[in-house]
């Protein structure tokens, strides 16, 4: 005969329903709100002060990080700590491209970088991380099975 042998699978671990409960059920605790404190009825201070307001107005105020003037160098010896085999950030760049990179384009990398730490706001694209699962087992048979790793920006 001429035809492939197939490979037929007639035993599982789980369903594909069983597997959606139990991550919905792993992963879910993580997603829903706390209850409120039991002895927190009024949103109002004792001047009559909108309470809640005001901290919120001092939460999201830029923290600027007073840090020793970042050079070239500085960037460079970071860079070369990598390993070229480090996959690729979110930024797009290779630890082995960013060890490449002329002075001057660091350089402008080097100066967004210091407008962030003075207080500036993250680029969008600079904030975002990517989350994979890798295995612990050699078949994981429960999300507790795997273990995240999230890859973040290489410029940084």
């Amino acid at each position: 005969r001429n035809t492939p042998p197939k490979i037929v699978q007639d035993h599982y671990l789980v369903t594909p329903q069983q597997l959606h409960e139990h991550s919905f059920q792993v992963t879910n605790q993580w997603w829903l709100r706390d209850p409120p404190a039991p002895n927190v009825t009024e949103l109002h201070d004792d001047d009559g002060d909108d309470a809640l307001l005001s901290i919120l107005n001092n939460v999201h105020r830029p923290l600027a990080l007073h840090l020793s003037p970042f050079s070239f160098e500085d960037w460079r010896v970071g860079v070369e700590g990598r390993k070229n085999a480090s996959m690729r950030g979110t930024c797009g760049f290779s630890a082995k491209e960013l060890k490449a990179l002329p002075q001057g384009i660091a350089t402008l990398f080097i100066t967004i970088l210091r407008a962030i730490e003075a207080g500036g706001d993250w680029p969008k694209a600079r904030v975002v991380a990517l989350t994979i699962c890798l295995p612990k087992a050699e078949e994981p048979t429960s999300v507790l099975e795997v273990r995240p790793i999230t890859i973040l920006s290489m410029i940084y």
